[in-house]
């Protein structure tokens, strides 16, 4: 092991131990624990890939209900790291609707797919219910990642709400990229049983064979 490598490893492992002791202390002193957890929400030492020891400061600290934290760190405008600011989000589920358009329009152009999954899911799973359809159906439009489309078009399909399913058959009429036009007609025979979904999937189908000019 060169130097390089084990200096790497004694890190990972310093993060480890410092997230592993946060656990510890807040199920013996968790006001305490949330003083650190704070704390190592802005700990320059925190790892750029994992996020750790912040991440798991914002999950201390979203079991304690500290929303107010949370929501400040998401909305820094500089220093945050991708995982961090996504679990934020994700635990921002109880805050007023809102405050939900400066969130929306603080994150809808980010390029970093883990952020916008954090953002989808806060705006699925709010407290008072599905939020900002009309952002949700423009990113399945638009969207080009298509890990992060599937990701979306899951999670708007097995809520089994109309008015998401409606979301992903209304963008499904309108999708030409041949990877997303895959991708769609794979999740969505999952939901035959729903005529409209069947044909979808039908009509998905007939478009997927169409040969180039």
């Amino acid at each position: 092991m060169n130097d390089f490598d084990q200096t790497r490893r004694e890190q990972e492992e310093g993060i480890l131990l410092r997230a592993g002791a946060l656990f510890i202390l807040n199920d013996i002193a968790d006001h305490l624990a949330g003083y650190h957890a704070a704390r190592l929400m802005v700990d320059p030492h925190s790892d750029d890939m994992s996020g750790e020891p912040a991440l798991t400061a914002v999950r201390i600290l979203g079991s304690q209900d500290q929303i107010l934290v949370l929501f400040m760190y998401a909305m820094s405008g500089s220093g945050t790291l991708p995982e961090v600011t996504s679990e934020c989000l994700r635990n921002l589920t109880g805050i007023p609707t809102t405050l939900l358009p400066a969130i929306i329009g603080r994150f809808k152009d980010t390029k970093n797919s883990a952020i916008l999954v954090g953002l989808y899911d806060l705006l699925l799973e709010h407290e008072e219910g599905p939020q900002a359809l009309d952002f949700l159906e423009e990113s399945l439009l638009t969207l080009s990642d298509l890990d992060l489309y599937h990701y979306l078009v899951i999670a708007l399909m097995t809520r089994r709400e109309a008015a998401l399913t409606n979301l992903v058959l209304r963008s499904a009429r309108f999708e030409t990229d041949p990877g997303k036009i895959d991708l769609l007609r794979e999740i969505l025979a999952l939901f035959k049983g729903d005529p409209a979904v069947s044909d979808t999937v039908a009509r998905l189908a007939k478009r997927s064979r169409k040969k180039p000019p």
